[in-house]
């Protein structure tokens, strides 16, 4: 029997935020709460202002 499970590191990588906001359910939320992808995006680069350990890739 194959096994569906991932054996590469990338196989487990976080999406990235562009894959994120590209995602039907995302967009639907982000909508429906008013927001877009540059909105989204701007708030995080807030936030990754303040928190100088954080960084976005």
């Amino acid at each position: 029997m194959a096994s569906n499970t991932p054996t590469t590191v990338e196989a487990w990588a976080e999406p990235s935020l562009d894959e994120l906001f590209a995602e039907p359910i995302v967009q639907l939320i982000m909508e429906r709460d008013g927001v877009n992808a540059t909105d989204m995006r701007g708030y995080l680069n807030r936030i990754l202002s303040r928190v100088p350990s954080l960084t976005m890739q």
